[in-house]
């Protein structure tokens, strides 16, 4: 454990690969059980109200809360679908939008969700797409800051914005 400006921070290494959902449940071995634990995507960047995201998970009782994205004119990522009550109904395939919503990749879930789940495997297939029908998850839709800096041209992007948000 690391102790780092009165922040305590430790480190789940995987020997081997994992997949996002079983580098996330080794992870949340070292969170609290009876707390919610957020998870966070590494390649993006996206400025979303964690309180309010962590109001909707516990105002729902969802099992997870998702913070979604509002896009306009794109192809390069899918829709969540929500219903008027927030309850994510849907993921739907990449194809153009003139507008949808997209997982931002910020997560409010319990550390015990994924305990049954093998060693290996992915958060994106095997929990949130079968999510629908299996658990409550519930959508926080935000307009603030977003960047994904999974390809070479918005990471050179954020190279210039990253610090001028951050001034």
């Amino acid at each position: 454990m690391i102790r780092t400006q009165g922040v305590r921070l430790q480190y789940a290494i995987e020997d081997e690969p994992l997949g996002t959902g079983g580098a996330v449940k080794q992870a949340l071995r070292y969170c609290q059980p009876d707390m919610p634990a957020f998870v966070l995507n590494g390649d993006t960047l996206f400025a979303a109200d964690w309180r309010q995201l962590c109001q909707c998970y516990t105002r729902q009782g969802a099992d997870i809360a998702i913070a979604l994205r509002t896009m306009h004119h794109f192809d390069r990522y899918g829709v969540v679908e929500t219903d008027s009550a927030g309850r994510v109904t849907a993921f739907c395939e990449k194809q153009y939008r003139e507008i949808g919503n997209i997982n931002g990749g910020i997560y409010v879930l319990s550390p015990l969700l994924l305990c049954n789940y093998p060693d290996r495997f992915s958060l994106e297939q095997d929990v949130l797409s079968v999510s629908v029908q299996h658990y409550r998850l519930y959508a926080h839709i935000s307009e603030s800051y977003f960047i994904d800096i999974g390809i070479p041209d918005d990471y050179r992007r954020a190279q210039t914005e990253l610090p001028q948000l951050f001034e």
